[in-house]
């Protein structure tokens, strides 16, 4: 199990969650001042050019063409109209290209361009794109642009765009967790959801990390992360195991955010939707805790008492030197029935 110690509600609560025993926290990544941020702008997670398919992602028959082929000069020039409109709207974009694609139908260009964060593009676009015979989708931060109005060939084209998107963002989310670049990871993990706000396991993910991987735990970012993830309308849903995982992480939000009656309330579910005794374990600790910071003493101790069975259960270690330490359980520490579960010695008389 691994224990993590947050404030929660002007004291320290255990937080448990599957796992090897954690190490201590280092201090969360700050953002620099704007002064620095202008001198030092953070390196993008989007790479604009990557996202350019190979032949071979193509459907049959198709390639890609250099800017400098024979293509009609028009279309582009379409692209590059619409691309100023944006400008002049004040959307400059921080990175674009473009490239033709040949087909057995005949040629049209395609271009990707990589707006600020933040940038509310749409109405903006909207107006553009009528009359300038350019189709335009925007995923995330990028805008696709192709000068073709089949709607199969737009498709095709903006479909392995955002695969190719998915898979950038995933790598450099995962590089960026792998080297303890907190900034970093939750900069790639943002352009992720942004470009996929359905994608639950992604959300997860970003929620976990603003608990459990920063220095302070970030609970109100968290829970927002948290109920997308658990939205049915998630695109993949969660796995059993993540939803099971989602709970907890929102119980434990809840506690940190002083909202008790919630916390209860979510970590019974997490408790009942656990696929194992592992997974029962960590939600039932964190609800003995909760419980026990409510002055829920009998239930408390009736919860730990079932998280120690399913820690057994699981084949894990019992945490019981971790509860007799664990400040959130205080109000136990003269209840001889928590005393004798977790082998703490009674009081001196």
């Amino acid at each position: 199990m691994r224990i993590h110690s947050v404030v929660l509600a002007g004291s320290l609560a255990g937080l448990v969650c599957a796992g090897a025993l954690a190490e201590p926290g280092t201090a969360p990544l700050t953002a620099a001042s704007p002064a620095a941020a202008a001198r030092t702008a953070p390196e993008e997670c989007i790479d604009i050019a990557g996202l350019v398919p190979g032949d071979v992602e193509l459907p049959a028959g198709w390639s890609i063409e250099s800017h400098a082929s024979e293509a009609p000069a028009s279309p582009s020039q379409g692209i590059s109209l619409l691309l100023g409109r944006l400008r002049r709207a004040g959307l400059a974009p921080i990175a674009e290209t473009e490239f033709g694609v040949a087909t057995p139908e005949g040629s049209f260009r395609v271009a990707y361009a990589l707006l600020p964060e933040r940038a509310d593009a749409d109405e903006t676009l909207r107006s553009a794109v009528t009359g300038s015979g350019v189709g335009a989708r925007m995923t995330g931060r990028v805008l696709f642009l192709a000068t073709t109005a089949d709607r199969p060939t737009l498709s095709a084209m903006a479909d392995r765009m955002m695969s190719a998107l998915s898979l950038q963002l995933k790598n450099a989310a995962a590089t960026a967790e792998e080297s303890g670049n907190s900034a970093r990871f939750l900069q790639c993990a943002s352009d992720y959801v942004a470009a996929f706000p359905d994608h639950a396991p992604a959300h997860l993910m970003i929620a976990e990390h603003l608990l459990f991987r920063t220095g302070t735990p970030r609970p109100e970012e968290a829970i927002v992360h948290l109920e997308s993830a658990l939205s049915p309308a998630g695109q993949p849903p969660l796995s059993a195991v993540e939803r099971s995982r989602a709970l907890y992480d929102r119980g434990v939000a809840e506690s940190l955010l002083g909202r008790g009656e919630e916390s209860i309330k979510t970590l019974r579910a997490a408790e009942a939707s656990a696929p194992g005794p592992a997974e029962k374990a960590d939600a039932q600790y964190q609800l003995a805790a909760s419980l026990a910071m409510l002055d829920r003493r009998t239930e408390a101790v009736a919860v730990l008492r079932r998280c120690f069975d399913n820690n057994r259960l699981a084949g894990r270690e019992v945490p019981s030197r971790a509860a007799a330490s664990d400040v959130a359980f205080v109000s136990l520490r003269d209840d001889e029935t928590f005393r004798q579960l977790v082998g703490a010695p009674s009081p001196s008389k």
